[in-house]
């Protein structure tokens, strides 16, 4: 059977598999309208008994028995009990076991608890947020929905996970699991270890939580697709849609860019708005804007313009790649016929799946053969880890070359969008049928014990720090307003100007260096402080899909004229799925010239997956202060650039519901003629902002110019 007619079949098989997950996470256990966080024990059967954190000595539990933080519950040999919390969240104990609600906390995320077992087996079934179960030996984690877990003769613990995003963790090493997995520890300091789920896991799973029944279809369906790929092979993961609204981003998606975030607790701190300098050129290349989930550039007067980077869900930090043993690709992807790729990355946690915070390998080998073996073609990664083959419809083999010292992760672990292809001992992928363009080839290394190679010789080590950081603007009083409870830096401002933006956290005004430098400790400092002042802020007002709008016509290559010597350029990379930024050396005698724009702290070119052009009008309060009128109850016209498409689109700040109820202001929102969301490609966003009569052209087919036009009475340099 081909694998293009095995990818169709499981495609459907999984779109099956969602409905049967859809439907019992919507049926199985309501929530709960509490206004209180609570856990009460019910279906109590043997011998079940409770202490609170007051009490001395345990006594008998009843049904309805509410637990205070610190209470202890135990169970005999034939006792079981059913913990129900006010989000609809259920814990099971089975005999024999004996554990304490440590904590249970609402966040913007949902409920986070904190259970810790002494003994026994405990099965969870959550109905939003987080529970972290803490043993002597490690700390296991679900994030929504099914896990299991229990403590053996207090030297081993073993977690199973029915469903959801699951982790075990020890001071060695910390794994991820997905539906079907089971990972032991059986001794702290040795990492865990992963493996399926037995038919005895699903068994017990089926005698002690009755809501089981609907999920364990799908999961074994699942298990039995990877174990035999020839047969039925993976399943394509159907297109993500997330907003606008705060209540459509699931758990650990940032509703910024629509995308996961690596650690769920950063969702948790407001945002950072981080003032970086682009003038002089010395500032550049800039430290910390591929970070950033929100980017917007805009004139400072005399041809100069400026970035406000907003950071949301991650922090930066230095991550200059190694190389994979061959030259670093630098040109630019460019399709002439159907397009084979796509991506080489470094499994950190070596599980096999494409997680957050884990980053592409660039300068690795990659061979295309036909069906007899014959070499057709090589190229080697980019920057960031992508490669891409030109092909004609036909059957071919991939093969990545792995450098010294390194494997490849697990093969086909999860859907097909985001796993590894090849062959752990060969390397490579065979019998990939292409009949049009394709980009979920994939490939995940991992360095065997002892092993590493080298950062990119080429790129300097970069301080651990994030900036330029240049004055405040006027203009952030209206940014800083959309993103409620965030945090402005910048360095130093105007008396008109610094009575009008809020302040957080400033630094010195330095010209050396293009401006200041803020260590990222410190700007995680200032964010956790930050962070104690409120946590009730709403940044979802956007929709974020993998579908494009429809009506787009070709934009391969964006032109920027700021001014003679401040020009810049986009050009979407069909490998990567995103426009890769350009930037000249605002030099006489290479004006116009462009290189790629890198971040010094990744060494890695800037890729934003939108490119938005807001036109707005500019309010010249004095020549050298420009006003951008997006403050509350504006509108106007924009261009979405995605896809290598772009999309006539509207941006307004006008209030919704939520603004007229809480007062706070959403970040702005993009929208179509009728008023409908526009879905943003889940990613990275840059907002470049322009006078309503600046040029816009498209000189020729895919290929867009755009010159800011400066209002009247705006400083020109002269």
């Amino acid at each position: 059977m081909s694998h293009q007619r095995n990818t169709r079949i499981l495609f459907f098989l999984f779109i099956i598999i969602l409905t049967i997950l859809a439907c019992g996470t919507s049926n199985n256990v309501p929530a709960e309208n509490a206004t209180a966080l609570s856990a009460t024990l019910n279906e109590i059967s043997g011998t079940v008994s409770v202490k609170q954190l007051s009490d001395e000595n345990f006594s008998t539990a009843q049904n309805g028995f509410t637990l205070n933080l610190g209470s202890e519950v135990q169970t005999g040999d034939d006792g079981r009990a059913r913990l129900d919390f006010s989000d609809g969240t259920i814990v099971r104990a089975g005999p024999s076991s004996h554990y304490k609600l440590k904590s249970i906390e609402a966040s913007n995320n949902g409920t986070n608890s904190q259970l810790e077992l002494f003994a026994g087996q405990l099965w969870v079934i959550l109905q939003t947020g987080s529970i972290d179960i803490q043993t002597q030996l490690g700390v296991a984690s679900v994030r929504g929905s099914y896990l299991s877990v229990e403590l053996i003769e207090g030297n081993k613990i073993r977690i199973t996970c029915l469903e959801g995003d699951c982790a075990l963790g020890n001071g060695a090493d910390t794994i991820k699991l997905v539906a079907g997995q089971a990972a032991e520890i059986t001794n702290s300091g040795e990492a865990p270890q992963l493996e399926k789920m037995s038919e005895d896991d699903f068994n017990e799973w089926l005698s002690i939580n009755p809501e089981a029944t609907i999920i364990i279809p799908a999961v074994t369906a699942t298990q039995k697709a990877i174990a035999t790929p020839e047969e039925t092979p993976q399943p394509i993961s159907t297109p993500s849609s997330y907003g606008p609204s705060q209540s459509d981003f699931p758990l650990g998606i940032n509703p910024l860019t629509g995308k996961p975030v690596a650690d769920n607790s950063l969702l948790d701190l407001p945002a950072m708005m981080v003032s970086i300098s682009n003038f002089p050129p010395v500032a550049r290349p800039q430290a910390g804007l591929s970070f950033a989930s929100f980017v917007y550039e805009f004139t400072i007067t005399e041809g100069q313009n400026r970035f406000l980077a907003v950071f949301h869900g991650n922090f930066p930090l230095i991550k200059i790649p190694p190389v994979g043993g061959c030259d670093v690709r630098k040109n630019l992807f460019t399709k002439t016929a159907t397009l084979l790729g796509n991506y080489v990355w470094i499994d950190l946690n070596k599980d096999g799946r494409q997680d957050a915070g884990e980053s592409g390998l660039p300068g690795v080998c990659v061979n295309l053969y036909d069906l007899n073996g014959a070499l057709l073609q090589q190229t080697t990664t980019d920057t960031n880890g992508y490669y891409g083959f030109n092909v004609e419809p036909g059957t071919y083999t991939i093969e990545a070359v792995v450098p010294n010292g390194w494997g490849f992760s697990p093969q086909n672990v999860g859907d097909e969008n985001n796993d590894s292809d090849a062959d752990q001992a060969s390397g490579r992928i065979e019998a990939v049928e292409v009949s049009s363009d394709v980009l979920f080839w994939d490939f995940g290394l991992i360095p065997l014990t002892g092993s590493a190679l080298a950062p990119d010789p080429s790129i300097k080590t970069p301080n651990n720090e994030i900036g330029p950081i240049r004055s405040g603007r006027i203009f952030y009083a209206a940014l800083g307003r959309m993103y409620q409870s965030s945090c402005l830096v910048f360095a130093f401002a105007s008396q008109e100007v610094l009575v009008q933006i809020p302040s957080c956290s400033n630094v010195t005004h330095e010209d050396a260096g293009g401006g200041s430098m803020m260590t990222i400790d410190r700007m995680q400092a200032v964010a956790e402080d930050n962070a104690k002042k409120t946590s009730n802020f709403d940044y979802a007002n956007n929709l974020f899909a993998d579908t494009p709008p429809a009506n787009g016509v070709p934009a391969n290559q964006i032109n920027i004229f700021w001014a003679f010597l401040n020009q810049a350029g986009w050009t979407y990379d069909p490998s990567v799925g995103a426009y890769m930024r350009f930037t000249d050396n605002a030099d006489k005698e290479t004006a116009g010239i462009l290189h790629p724009d890198t971040d010094r702290l990744t060494g890695q070119q800037l890729r934003f997956e939108n490119f938005i052009v807001v036109l707005a009008d500019h309010e010249v309060v004095k020549p050298t202060i420009i006003d951008i009128k997006v403050g509350g109850g504006e509108k106007g016209d924009a261009l979405l650039f995605r896809d290598g498409q772009v999309f006539k689109i509207r941006w307004t700040t006008y209030s919704d519901s939520y603004e007229k109820t809480s007062g706070k202001r959403h970040p702005m929102a993009f929208i179509d003629a009728d008023g409908n969301p526009v879905p943003l490609k889940p990613g990275q966003t840059w907002v470049m902002f322009i006078t309503p009569f600046s040029q816009i052209e498209e000189k020729s087919p895919g290929q867009w110019f755009i010159r800011y036009f400066r209002p009247e009475g705006e400083s020109t340099g002269g």
